[in-house]
């Protein structure tokens, strides 16, 4: 299962290389979002439901998930955030958005 996870993740960040140019960052994200949210609500409504059919749902809205996540959400908002500051000031801004993101991911 988790080499599966593994493959459906860089499947999604392949197709978020090969899109995100050409149509754009907010259009990639925006499909992105489409696909994350129904993944998550499947989820969240299946997750305490046993049995092999509700399983394989699981399994099957989790590597939805992971493609669509990787697709968009994973990608965009690092590349966004490092076009948007100046070039004098990009790599100590960067620094200081990968730090703020692993503080909140911890306290999380």
């Amino acid at each position: 299962l988790a080499a599966t996870c593994c493959a459906a993740q860089v499947a999604g960040v392949a197709i978020s290389v090969m899109s995100m140019d050409a149509s754009g960052r907010r259009k990639t994200a925006l499909r992105s979002t489409f696909f994350v949210v129904p993944a998550l609500v499947t989820l969240s409504l299946t997750w305490s439901s046993t049995g092999a059919v509700w399983n394989s749902v699981k399994v099957a809205a989790l590597m939805l998930y992971l493609v669509a996540f990787g697709s968009g959400l994973s990608a965009v908002p690092w590349v966004v955030n490092s076009e948007i500051y100046p070039l004098s000031v990009r790599s100590a801004a960067m620094g200081q958005a990968t730090m703020c993101k692993w503080v909140l991911n911890w306290l999380v």
